[in-house]
């Protein structure tokens, strides 16, 4: 009789679902808290994934997350660089990302 298949289980600390990372993270309306804790999660993921590059849509407004976000992007070991999108592709309301491959 053919041998029983293993079954290969992972888990994740959390227990959170994982979802993939995004080429577009759009944070938008979150909370500061909120959006560094989801900006952890991307960078984790795409690292994972062997993403190495992704943008970060945070609006303009009043530059609350676009300052947090810099503030992580800056303090992350990960992170190689970033910079703001070209002005037809979002400019200050957007950061490209790029990480260590």
């Amino acid at each position: 009789s053919p041998a029983p298949k293993k079954k290969v289980s992972f888990s994740y600390s959390g227990g959170e679902r994982q979802d993939p990372a995004k080429l577009e993270l759009d944070l938008r309306g979150m909370r500061a808290e909120e959006a560094l804790l989801a900006l952890r999660n991307q960078i984790d993921r795409a690292l994972m994934q062997g993403l190495v590059e992704f943008g970060v849509i945070h609006g303009k407004g009043d530059g609350i997350l676009q300052a947090v976000v810099a503030d992580q992007l800056r303090e992350s070991p990960q992170v190689l660089s970033f910079s703001f999108a070209a002005p037809e592709a979002g400019g200050s309301g957007k950061t490209l990302v790029r990480l260590k491959g």
